[in-house]
């Protein structure tokens, strides 16, 4: 952030009076920095305290991963410490089929002990994935907005939000990454804009990997 603002400060510095500051932008790796490290040397910044809603039956997938691996047959292969940990993910009952049997609408009820379980673990960022929600992202969509209501203070996202697309262990493994990074990005971009602000300088466009740009507010 002090980065940023001094690159603005310096170029409205270059302009003769404030309304010829020249645009201002920000690129950031402060995401990559969040995430865990696979090296305890490594400096980073903690990720959000992330929970996780998911179909009943299936809490394991982010430590299940897929079958492709390097070593398959190797159970001594250490892995890679889950996005969530065991005691933050949660299992509701709901159920979305492709074709053939009745969808099961999710057990809204039940979100009751889930979200005490979450405040209990002081949870700042859920993320919600169910099964074939890239399919009908229906019952995603009606959990999201209980959670959001429930929880007007934490960060939720789903995964037809963040990656609507199949196979369930990309699909949770992006939204888990997602949500822990939210808050984290949400707070860093508050502060560049107060920053700026506070400055009197325009407030700077965030550079994003598609080559395109995008406001604090976005």
């Amino acid at each position: 952030v002090r980065a940023t603002t001094r690159s603005c400060v310096a170029r409205c510095q270059m302009a003769a009076r404030p309304a010829r500051c020249l645009p201002a932008g920000s690129s950031s790796t402060r995401g990559l920095q969040a995430l865990p490290s696979p090296s305890p040397t490594n400096l980073r910044f903690p990720a959000a305290r992330t929970g996780l809603v998911t179909t009943a039956g299936f809490p394991d997938v982010l430590e299940i991963r897929r079958q492709r691996q390097p070593h398959p047959y190797d159970l001594r292969v250490p892995k890679p410490t889950p996005l969530v940990p065991r005691e933050r993910r949660f299992e509701l009952r709901e159920r979305t089929y492709l074709a053939g049997a009745n969808d099961v609408a999710p057990d809204l009820n039940a979100l009751d002990a889930i979200v005490e379980a979450m405040r209990h673990e002081d949870v700042e960022a859920v993320s919600i994935c169910f099964l074939h929600s890239y399919h009908n992202p229906a019952h995603e969509r009606m959990v999201a907005e209980a959670l959001r209501a429930r929880l007007p203070n934490v960060f939720v996202c789903a995964s037809h939000e963040v990656l609507a697309e199949f196979r369930e262990f990309e699909r949770l493994t992006t939204t888990a990454v997602n949500a822990g990074l939210g808050p984290v990005m949400q707070r860093y971009l508050e502060r560049l804009a107060e920053r700026a602000r506070a400055l009197g300088v325009r407030l700077p466009n965030i550079l994003q990997s598609n080559g395109g740009v995008a406001s604090t507010q976005e």
